[in-house]
């Protein structure tokens, strides 16, 4: 006799089941890019909820969320941030979450203007000049392993990162 099968749960709507990753928050701290997926997914999630078929009053109710999203959660967020995970050396993970989390914003240009008070709202808060180098995106460094590298001299093998060596000039 077999057990009784488990009556299958009706699958859940799509707008309550909504998913977002991005490999754009990889590089940062989890609590961040934990951040990160909330403020995405919000971003994406919470327009489509509120979609009427109006364009004027759908782009409107997008703007008016990017401004109240920024000015009530990302400023808290950011501080927090900033608080845990303090700025060291070229490392400074509330910079990189502003940075990566106002590119997100200005993806839609329906609401560039807000995004980019938004992130000068942010940059301000942590003390950084809008045009400022450590401002804008930077490009991750390339992570290559070679494992059992053999030396033709010796013979002994190691592991190497080859990203690391090239910028220490070893490589």
């Amino acid at each position: 006799e077999s057990p009784p099968e488990a009556a299958a749960a009706p699958a859940a709507p799509v707008r309550e089941r909504f998913v977002s990753e991005w490999r754009l928050a990889v590089g940062l701290p989890p609590t961040a890019a934990d951040w990160f997926a909330v403020l995405v997914g919000a971003f994406l999630h919470k327009p489509l909820l509120a979609r009427t078929g109006d364009a004027e009053q759908d782009e409107n109710f997008t703007r008016k969320f990017v401004e109240e999203f920024t000015t009530g959660k990302l400023l808290t967020v950011v501080a927090e941030l900033q608080r845990q995970f303090p700025a060291r050396g070229d490392y400074h993970p509330a910079l990189d979450f502003v940075v990566l989390a106002c590119r997100a914003l200005a993806l839609d240009v329906r609401c560039d203007d807000e995004a980019c008070r938004a992130r000068r709202l942010l940059l301000a808060q942590l003390g950084v000049r809008e045009f400022a180098p450590a401002a804008m995106i930077q490009p991750k460094p390339l992570a290559v392993d070679a494992c059992g590298v053999s030396c033709p001299h010796c013979g002994a093998t190691l592991d190497l990162d080859v990203a690391a060596a090239a910028a220490a000039g070893r490589a």
